[in-house]
């Protein structure tokens, strides 16, 4: 009997050794540790969704109408942007227009046409010599906005708007009771050039005709024309000069 309970006791203690060996073998042994990832920052999840680039500009800001709407009865008012079709590479593009000023005081148009011939001997502004006891010089002003996603190239070679005058009363006009035939052209003054600079988009560019009127006559619009930009139809734009 005492040797069984000395042989219990012989197998309690070597089991009791060999749980503790386990154990140490166990916690000896390298551990397989899987890495905990970190949290997607935030900011770079937006990034797409909080782009900071500016919108597409298509317009200018200000009053715009219709310009292929308009008429010589219902101009464009002096000072409103119109919709109208510009050239570019041969093609028209949809862009703005507007006349800005209507210079009438001969002391200041003298000025404009003096500058320009100046500097073009060849193509000068002729004087209105005999015609100026019924004739006065006037100058308009207008200008060109171009949006933002006007053109695909670095610049736009843009030579100004070509302006035609069209009377609102019959063939002749009107004045001073007596009856004047429909005289002389619209000649381009300013545009940009190769040694101004020429436009981008979401520029405005400034432009100056000149052209003779019987004295203040303002009895008259100036007209636009251009083609749609399927070049299916020709768009008649009519401004107003006061």
């Amino acid at each position: 009997m005492k040797k069984i309970l000395v042989l219990l006791l012989v197998l309690l203690i070597a089991g009791m050794l060999l749980s503790g060996c386990s154990s140490e073998a166990t916690s000896d042994q390298p551990q397989t540790v899987t890495p905990i990832e970190e949290p997607a920052d935030s900011d770079s999840q937006n990034t797409d969704a909080s782009d900071d680039s500016e919108p597409v500009k298509s317009a200018p800001d200000g009053d715009i109408v219709d310009g292929a709407l308009t008429t010589k009865e219902e101009p464009v008012p002096l000072g409103t942007w119109a919709s109208v079709t510009v050239s570019e590479g041969g093609w028209p593009k949809s862009a703005y227009a507007r006349i800005s000023s209507v210079i009438t005081d001969q002391t200041e148009v003298q000025i404009l046409i003096d500058e320009y011939n100046n500097n073009n001997s060849s193509d000068e502004i002729p004087a209105l010599e005999e015609h100026a006891e019924f004739l006065d010089y006037v100058v308009v002003e207008y200008e060109v906005y171009f949006p933002d996603d006007f053109s695909d190239s670095d610049y736009i070679t843009f030579y100004g708007l070509v302006f035609s005058r069209e009377n609102n009363q019959d063939f002749w006009i009107a004045s001073d009771g007596s009856n004047y035939y429909w005289m002389g052209s619209v000649s381009t003054i300013d545009t940009p050039s190769e040694e101004t600079g020429y436009p981008e988009n979401g520029d405005t560019v400034k432009g100056k005709v000149v052209y003779p009127m019987i004295k203040d006559n303002t009895d008259y619009t100036l007209h636009y024309e251009e083609r749609t930009e399927d070049l299916s139809a020709e768009i008649d734009i009519y401004f107003a000069v006061e």
